[in-house]
């Protein structure tokens, strides 16, 4: 008999072929093996195809989109080709530790959860050295918030995509991810979801999240804070939690302050920062 898959892991990919098979090997390597694959090709013109086709398995299948689209999109479209319950999106440079699912079912049927299960993530990069080592220690450290999550979240983006495991239900009723995001489509989504629902953490590192050229640019880090606000902002949430828009007007300035855009943060501090804010978000996030 053939076995409905309880999960469906989503690859959405453009031109990803450098660290794609690591990626799907990541996935067969799982203990748990009730999944399939959604691979959506947004038109790649390199051997992304020829390898995912290598794989000669029914529980993966390819998919090449009709159109060139933007990722939050990409990510819709791919979707609605999914048969599991849950949803997983393995960014195409990413690696999943071999015991991330079934860890993430337990704690979902634990807790009877029906919106998402998230854990640890570990920075991995074979030229972006500096600095990894000591994130890492941070992470590694650092205590997941579990269950009514919304008012950390507001404050910061602290789950990894790929770290995370969505309740397909729950992702089309708070109406997926929005097209209008380009960096920060992740955020908004958890946003959304930890506003109706408790999100469960497993404090445990499950994935491996790769830093390269193409994910680090100052362009796409700067995009996520203005995005990242954007949000915020379209919450409406001022008078229930006003302090999570100034953390982020915080963050910002700092990420300015660090690229030595010091005119650019100058002027952003006196029109939207706080100096006691800046204070305690330097110390928080630089001294730590």
């Amino acid at each position: 008999m053939n076995q409905k898959p309880l999960i469906s892991i989503i690859m959405n990919c453009y031109n990803s072929a450098t660290y794609l098979k690591e990626a799907i090997d990541s996935v067969f390597a799982q203990t748990y093996s009730n999944w399939e694959i959604i691979f959506w090709d947004n038109q790649s013109t390199d051997e992304s195809a020829e390898i995912f086709k290598s794989y000669k398995d029914k529980r993966c299948q390819y998919f090449y989109a009709p159109e060139h689209t933007t990722l939050g999109e990409a990510r819709n479209l791919a979707v609605m080709k999914v048969s599991g319950e849950w949803i997983g999106f393995l960014d195409c440079d990413d690696i999943w530790l071999p015991e991330k699912l079934e860890r993430q079912i337990w704690v979902a049927n634990e807790y009877n959860s029906k919106s998402v299960i998230y854990g640890k993530m570990k920075l991995i990069s074979e030229t972006h050295t500096i600095n990894i080592k000591r994130m890492n220690k941070k992470y590694e450290k650092q205590v997941l918030p579990s269950g009514e999550i919304f008012l950390e979240l507001l404050k910061d983006n602290f789950i990894p995509l790929s770290a995370g495991l969505i309740y397909k239900e729950t992702y089309f009723l708070v109406g997926g991810i929005s097209n209008k995001y380009k960096q920060a489509e992740d955020y908004e989504i958890f946003i959304k979801i930890a506003r109706i629902f408790p999100i469960y953490a497993i404090q445990e590192t499950l994935i491996f999240y790769r830093l390269h050229d193409r994910n680090i640019t100052i362009k796409q880090a700067e995009l996520n804070y203005i995005e990242a606000l954007d949000i915020i902002e379209n919450l409406k949430i001022e008078g229930e939690y006003p302090d999570a828009k100034l953390r982020w007007h915080t963050l910002y300035i700092l990420f300015l302050f660090r690229r030595l855009f010091i005119i650019r943060a100058l002027s952003y501090f006196f029109s939207k920062g706080s100096l006691l804010d800046l204070i305690k978000v330097f110390y928080q996030s630089i001294l730590k």
